[in-house]
């Protein structure tokens, strides 16, 4: 259960930065870049949660 909030918790961070630099760049908040940085993020902490035995 504790891992499954720290994957939320960094999914939705990566929505926020992932955005903030979108919106820094183009000027519009692109949702489908949003979300792809996003999933990154989350399968990235579920490999390294499993290697670390978070």
């Amino acid at each position: 259960m504790k891992r499954l909030i720290y994957i939320l918790l960094a999914a939705l961070l990566a929505v926020t930065v992932v955005s903030l630099i979108f919106w820094l760049i183009t000027g519009e908040i692109n949702v489908v870049a949003s979300i792809l940085g996003a999933i990154v993020v989350v399968l990235l902490s579920i490999k390294a949660s499993k290697d670390k035995n978070f």
